[in-house]
């Protein structure tokens, strides 16, 4: 394990990711114009909610490595496409993080499988999502959410690590909701 309680990073890992999403959401990127066949079909509503998400959905991408770095002793950064290399329980891995099983591309998924063959024990952690069976992605064996999170910190580690995400995230709950109500308005 890294030093100092793998979970309090984790937590200061998704203060952050929300600070960022909130950042990102009041910085008015919630009026940038939608296509006109989204805000034809699903109208303002939609169209902020969607923008909502892809928005969120970005900003965990961007923190996804940092969520199970934490659990590795002497973590250090991989050759792209993979983000880390280090210990977990003696045993020597590199790691891709992917924030969930949509967010892995095409392109992504085929440039880790090239490259997985170059790496010892490879694995793909999902951050988030529900659970799906262990899949081959060349040399690397990529992992559900729930699977991923048992992996680096045990039984009981996604449940820890949803609980935590929705504690931290009430204080932003009201003000986002608000602004997002506001951003419906103006669409």
């Amino acid at each position: 394990m890294a030093e100092g309680d793998p979970w309090e990073e984790v937590r200061r890992v998704v203060r952050q990711a929300l600070a960022d999403v909130e950042s990102r959401l009041s910085a008015g990127k919630l009026l940038v114009p939608p296509s006109v066949f989204v805000r034809a079909l699903f109208g303002p509503v939609g169209v902020v909610n969607a923008r909502a998400e892809r928005i969120c959905t970005t900003v965990v991408g961007e923190h996804a490595p940092r969520f199970f770095r934490p659990f590795f002793a002497g973590a250090k950064p991989a050759d792209e496409p993979f983000d880390f290399s280090g210990y977990l329980r003696g045993r020597r891995v590199t790691v891709k993080v992917v924030s969930g099983s949509r967010a892995f591309n095409t392109k992504m998924r085929r440039a880790v499988e090239e490259a997985s063959y170059s790496f010892e024990n490879p694995y793909i952690l999902t951050v988030q999502g529900g659970y799906f069976r262990p899949r081959q992605v060349g040399a690397a064996v990529w992992l559900s959410a729930p699977a991923s999170w048992k992996l680096v910190a045990g039984e009981g580690a996604y449940k820890r690590f949803l609980d935590i995400v929705y504690e931290e995230a009430k204080p932003y709950r009201a003000r986002l909701v608000a602004l997002l109500k506001s951003a419906r308005e103006g669409a």
